[in-house]
């Protein structure tokens, strides 16, 4: 089984060392040991690593990266981790599924509210000086 140590992950993906040591610490990765002592870390890591250096690189803070990761791993979804799809959003990590998505740390659900997706033209009335006219300068609702 190929493994990789923390100077591999390094080149790798970019994170820092003291990214990967918060993620060792938290128990997001649990990397085996080689000659020395040093971390071996499994094939699947190297992409969770990516996954946090992505969000850091999107200002989000460490700390909410690694927390974040930690309650993710708790839940019981039946895949990894590295099959996880997550986003950084407004400085906190947001998880993508089917349904939808939700926040990373609470499991609150996010609702988008960008009109990006309307093809209907939006029109702008002036409603005071159109429904005035005639009136006597009421507005008529």
């Amino acid at each position: 089984m190929q493994s990789f140590t923390l100077h591999d992950v390094q080149a790798l993906v970019g994170i820092s060392r003291p990214m990967v040591n918060a993620m060792v610490a938290a128990g997001v990765v649990a990397p085996g040991r080689g000659p020395g002592n040093q971390y071996r870390f499994s094939f699947q890591d190297p992409l969770l690593f990516r996954t946090a250096h992505s969000l850091r690189i999107a200002n989000v803070p460490a700390r909410r990266v690694v927390r974040s990761l930690k309650k993710l791993g708790a839940l019981d979804t039946g895949r990894p981790l590295t099959g996880i799809r997550m986003t950084a959003l407004a400085g906190t990590a947001a998880v993508k599924d089917a349904h939808g998505q939700w926040h990373a740390e609470t499991g609150q659900r996010l609702i988008d509210f960008e009109a990006a997706g309307t093809s209907a033209a939006v029109i702008t009335l002036d409603t005071l000086s159109t429904s005035a006219a005639g009136t006597g300068g009421k507005v008529l609702f």
